[in-house]
C-alpha cells in the first residue's frame, strides 16, 4: 500500500481546487453578465397616446395643442403626425428642427413640446416608459439635443426678486434623454426653476444614436427621497441595458412625483449657451410614448 497523503498535501490540494473553482466561476460570470430585462417586462401593462381618430385619420398638431392647456409650444409650425410604414408603429410624430432654433439657458422652449398626462398617472414614484426614435442619415449632432422625458406637475410660483412679477405655473422637476455633440446618449434630471445646473443629475451612456435607423429607448426611473441617493435610473437601448444606477439623486431639495410625460424635441440643452452654428434644418421622428407606473 502507498503512503497515506500528508495533511499539508491535502490542504494544498483543497486550496488549489478552490482556486480553480473560483477561477471557473469568475470566467463564467465575466462571459455571462446578469441580464436585466427591460422594465416593461416587470411593470404593469403600459398605456400610450392614441394617434388615430375614430374615422381612421391621424390627429393633428392643432388637436394636440387644444388638449395641452396652453402648456405646448411650437406645435403648429414644427410638428406633423404621420403614418410610417418603416416604423415599429403605424403612426409617428415628425418634429422639424430649425438650424437657428436651439434650446438653451436663455431659450428654455426651443424646438417644440407638449405634455401628455395619462389619467391614472397622478403622481407616481416609479415610472417605466419607452419610445422609438429615428434620425436622418445626414443628421448634425453638433448642438446637442433633447428627447421626450417625464416631469412633475405644474405649480404656481412667484419670483420674489421681482416685485412686479405675477405667479406663473412651473415644474420643479424634469428628466430627459439628450444627445451630445458627438451623438452620445446622455440622461439628465434637473429643476427648471433653478438658475444653475449645480443640482443637475447627468449620466453619460457611452452609446451613440445611429442615424438612418430606428432605436428603441426604454427607461425606468424611481424617485429618491429628498437628500438621499436612493433613486434609480435604468436605461435600455434596443433591449440592452446601458445604464443601471441604483444610487441616483434625481431631485436634491424638493419632494416631487412623476406627473407628466413631456414631449420636448429640440437642438440644444436646458443649460447650454445655444451658440452653435448649424448648417441646415433637419427632422426627428418619434413614436408615441408607452408608459407604465407603480
Amino acid at each position: 500500500m502507498g503512503k497515506p497523503m500528508s495533511i499539508n498535501l491535502k490542504v494544498n490540494l483543497i486550496g488549489i481546487a478552490a482556486i480553480l473553482i473560483l477561477g471557473v466561476y469568475f470566467v463564467y460570470d465575466s462571459m455571462n453578465p446578469e441580464v436585466i430585462e427591460p422594465c416593461s417586462t416587470y411593470y404593469p401593462p403600459s398605456v400610450s397616446l392614441n394617434l388615430e381618430q375614430g374615422n381612421g385619420e391621424f390627429i393633428t398638431a392643432s388637436t394636440l395643442q387644444g388638449r395641452s392647456s396652453s402648456q405646448d409650444w411650437g406645435l403648429i409650425e414644427k410638428l406633423k403626425v404621420e403614418p410610417a410604414s418603416d416604423a415599429p408603429v403605424s403612426g409617428i410624430f415628425e418634429f422639424a428642427l430649425k438650424k437657428d432654433d436651439v434650446t438653451s439657458a436663455h431659450n428654455k422652449k426651443g424646438g417644440a413640446g407638449f405634455p401628455w398626462q395619462p389619467s391614472r398617472l397622478n403622481g407616481a414614484n416609479s415610472v417605466c416608459f419607452a419610445y422609438d426614435v429615428w434620425l436622418p442619415q445626414d443628421f448634425d449632432f453638433a448642438a446637442g439635443g433633447i428627447l421626450p422625458g417625464v416631469a412633475s406637475e405644474q405649480i404656481q410660483q412667484l419670483d420674489e426678486t421681482d416685485e412686479y412679477d405675477e405667479e406663473e405655473l412651473v415644474r420643479n422637476f424634469r428628466s430627459h434623454l439628450t444627445w451630445t455633440k458627438s451623438g452620445t446618449l446622455r440622461f439628465i434630471a434637473y429643476d427648471p426653476t433653478s438658475r444653475t445646473d449645480a443640482n443637475m443629475l447627468d449620466i453619460d451612456t457611452k452609446k451613440d444614436l445611429v442615424p438612418g435607423r430606428w432605436h428603441k429607448l426604454e427607461q425606468e426611473l424611481v424617485m429618491n427621497d429628498v437628500g438621499q441617493s436612493n433613486g434609480k435610473v435604468r436605461l435600455w437601448l434596443d433591449g440592452d441595458i446601458i445604464v443601471d444606477n441604483a444610487a441616483a439623486k434625481l431631485t436634491h431639495t424638493k419632494s416631487v412625483k412623476f406627473d407628466t410625460a413631456l414631449y420636448h424635441i429640440s437642438h440644444g440643452t436646458p443649460y447650454g449657451r445655444g451658440q452653435v452654428d448649424l448648417k441646415k434644418d433637419s427632422i426627428i421622428r418619434v413614436s408615441p410614448m408607452e408608459m407604465s407606473w407603480k
